[in-house]
């Protein structure tokens, strides 16, 4: 076997390089047949309970009850169908990486990274995990950690950033600009009301920024920042 899951339903999902995919719901095991045995991968979109299955020799898999879809990744004009993994973030987009690149999979969109695109040796991808704060974990000679809000970092040319909680913001109380710092990446920062209203959203992608505060009234808020070390909330007043 290469991998397991296990779907939203319970049923435990195993793939094998030779003969394809298993199905085990707690009293039977089931074969199920695809247009390709070769699989290389598993993943499973909680937001609908669809499967998808990566293979070494016709792109990837979406199974979905009682259908079965085969994705030719060749579209992306790629020389080979050779997925070699691939997982669902939190909001269903398919990613997966390649021996020429990295792609997301809306349903009907793909989106193509790759050392020109984003300046990563995305190439020699193998493997690849999302984290909760929606960071992707690439597997390679070293790791790559990408992000859409512009954070990539190359761990075989830097080190991973420090664990670290040290964050500062100022001044506090605050009437225009409030100043964000930290000790690491900051990748996105919320604005919520006292009653947990979310007011803004912003992706960062840097270690310090300045947030506009002009439309904020007189009040109490909360700050809540998410980096690749977590995610910590802070008060602050607007006078």
């Amino acid at each position: 076997m290469v991998s397991f899951e296990k779907d939203t339903l319970g049923n435990v999902l195993a793939t094998n390089s030779n003969t394809g995919l298993y199905k085990w719901d707690g009293v039977t095991l089931s074969w199920v047949i695809l247009p390709s045995p070769r699989l290389t991968s598993i993943a499973v979109d909680r937001t609908d309970n669809t499967i998808y299955v990566g293979t070494d020799d016709v792109g990837f898999i979406s199974i979905n009850g009682s259908s079965i879809t085969s994705y030719d990744i060749c579209d992306c004009d790629f020389q080979s169908n050779w997925v070699k993994s691939l997982t669902v973030d939190q909001q269903g987009m398919l990613w997966m990486v390649t021996s020429e690149g990295m792609i997301s999979f809306d349903g009907s969109n793909y989106t193509v990274y790759n050392d020109s695109t984003v300046g990563m040796q995305l190439e020699t991808s193998e493997a690849i995990k999302i984290d909760p704060y929606n960071n992707k974990w690439i597997g390679t000679p070293g790791i790559l950690i990408f992000n859409e809000a512009g954070v990539t970092v190359d761990t075989d040319k830097a080190p991973l950033p420090l664990v670290s909680n040290n964050m500062t913001i100022w001044p506090n109380p605050v009437t225009d600009i409030l100043n964000v710092k930290s000790e690491s990446v900051i990748l996105q920062a919320e604005i919520f009301n006292t009653n947990g209203k979310l007011l803004s959203r912003t992706n960062i992608g840097a270690m310090q920024t300045t947030l506009p505060l002009t439309s904020l009234k007189s009040g109490v808020y909360i700050l809540r920042i998410t980096s690749l070390n977590g995610t910590r909330a802070m008060k602050f007043v607007v006078p």
